[in-house]
């Protein structure tokens, strides 16, 4: 386990499709996400993590890094998984029944002009999670995950979704000059950058596309 201070290498890699640093573009036979991790030592790392502990476990992952680990969840016996809660991966498949049970209902309310955790769809989670820590766990830190369900439901209730707006499409080349623009106002944190185009200049770039210029403008830099 990595204390939080812990330094660590810098890396690229990713499950995310469509991203250059694809982690199963650079392995060779048919292996997936599952098999890359396992051979990491990821499930062995994260039995270590729940066999030390009796509290409740909150797993707050995207849709890709969730289906990563659903074989080892589907390994874990049912008591342990009466204590997980999820938030975040609304898109993952082969979980168990009772995992299923476990995904809190966070969606894109969470993005609407009622939430205070605005916010891109990467960090989606690690949002969600804090509104689940903040709004319904510190006051109800026991209950099941059926109850933690509601309550979550019901702090949504009044929420709504945002309103789609068509962002003005401009060309790779312009929008690595937008990017370059405001690179210091953003602290060269992408989240910030994204938020600045789709928010402030109601330019549209698919988050994808997005990752792909802003890496190639960090290599400018480093490079210059």
């Amino acid at each position: 386990m990595i204390h939080f201070e812990q330094p660590v290498p810098s890396y690229d890699l990713t499950v995310s499709k469509g991203s250059p640093d694809y982690i199963l573009g650079k392995l060779n036979d048919d292996k997936t996400e599952s098999d890359w991790w396992s051979a990491l030592g990821g499930a062995k790392a994260l039995h270590e993590v729940f066999d030390r502990t009796e509290c409740l476990i909150i797993i707050a992952l995207p849709s890709p890094y969730l289906r990563m680990i659903a074989p080892f969840l589907s390994e874990l016996p049912e008591s342990t998984c009466k204590r997980i809660r999820i938030v975040g991966g609304r898109d993952a498949r082969g979980l168990r029944p009772i995992l299923e049970s476990a995904r809190l209902p966070y969606d894109d309310r969470l993005d609407g002009p009622q939430s205070f955790l605005r916010g891109t769809k990467s960090d989606f989670a690690s949002r969600a999670l804090r509104h689940f820590a903040e709004v319904v766990l510190s006051k109800a830190p026991l209950e099941t995950a059926e109850t933690h369900a509601k309550q979550v439901e019901l702090a949504l209730a009044a929420w709504r979704p945002p309103v789609t707006k068509v962002g003005v499409r401009v060309s790779d080349t312009d929008l690595k000059s937008v990017l370059r623009e405001h690179w210091y106002r953003a602290g060269g944190r992408t989240t910030k950058l994204l938020r600045l185009l789709r928010d402030e200049m109601n330019i549209a770039c698919e988050q994808k596309r997005f990752a792909r210029l802003a890496a190639e403008v960090r290599e400018e830099r480093t490079l210059s």
